[in-house]
């Protein structure tokens, strides 16, 4: 079943032209808005077939999937996961991100403000360079996170396939989010059957095509953080009573698939 699924995705994904580098710059949304969706792989292709007018396909390595490889960085008492878990609008992640077909690292600090705003601050690393040092990581780090270097350290790893669609007309990029695995130290968690779409806009409004697109297919956006709920399924014990309801979800979507 997830075979099929696989390949009418990839019928579906060949149907776009494929987006210029010049409209790729002007979708990077660095600043933006973003809802995300979570449904289970079978339902991908209809939902890129409702968006194959209006948006291009980003090609990374010549494909329509990139491979992607992220390390996470939390405090020894897992302060980024608390912050998140207590509810705290303004929070933050660090984590270096490899993007495997364009062979490019990147450390990032993402930071979400009380308007519920998404900034993304990236510093190019070498390809596949996982340390936190450098004379340039401890201002960076330090300037976006509010914390000291010294306090970060790896804390969880994933990978996943990406398809990306960027708006032609309108300032906006989607994701879709597939295969995603987790991995700390012996334990791994694969979700094969999970997409994670997230539609990321300069506008505050809900009225893009792709929202509209995903109310027609009756999904509501959810809250939902890659490297929480991937802690919440690897660490036994770990407190994640904010995250059941979506890892209920995750788990009736396996379990149907």
């Amino acid at each position: 079943m997830l075979a099929s699924a696989h390949h009418e995705v990839l019928a579906a994904v060949g149907r776009f032209e494929h987006a210029a580098p010049e409209l790729a710059l002007a979708r990077s949304l660095e600043h933006r808005r973003d809802w995300k969706f979570l449904f289970p792989l079978a339902a991908l292709a209809p939902i890129l077939q409702s968006l194959s007018s209006g948006y291009q396909v980003l090609l990374a390595g010549g494909e329509p999937l990139a491979q992607y490889e992220t390390c996470y960085f939390d405090t020894a008492t897992r302060h980024c996961y608390r912050e998140h878990h207590r509810g705290r609008s303004r929070r933050f992640k660090v984590r270096i991100r490899s993007y495997l077909d364009r062979e490019l690292t990147h450390l990032e600090v993402k930071v979400r403000d009380a308007r519920r705003v998404t900034r993304k601050h990236s510093l190019a690393r070498a390809f596949g360079d996982l340390e936190m040092s450098g004379d340039e990581v401890r201002p960076f780090v330090e300037q976006h996170s509010g914390m000291e270097l010294s306090c970060f350290v790896p804390s969880l790893r994933n990978s996943f396939r990406r398809v990306t669609l960027l708006g032609v007309e309108r300032c906006e990029r989607i994701t879709f989010d597939l295969g995603l695995r987790y991995r700390l130290a012996a334990q791994e968690r694969g979700l094969p059957s999970l997409v994670v779409a997230e539609v990321k806009s300069a506008e505050r409004r809900l009225g893009t095509r792709a929202l509209a697109a995903f109310r027609a297919a009756r999904m509501r956006p959810v809250s939902f953080s890659k490297y929480c709920v991937g802690l919440a399924l690897v660490v036994p014990g770990l407190g994640s009573n904010r995250f059941r309801p979506v890892l209920r979800r995750l788990a009736r979507i396996e379990e149907q698939s």
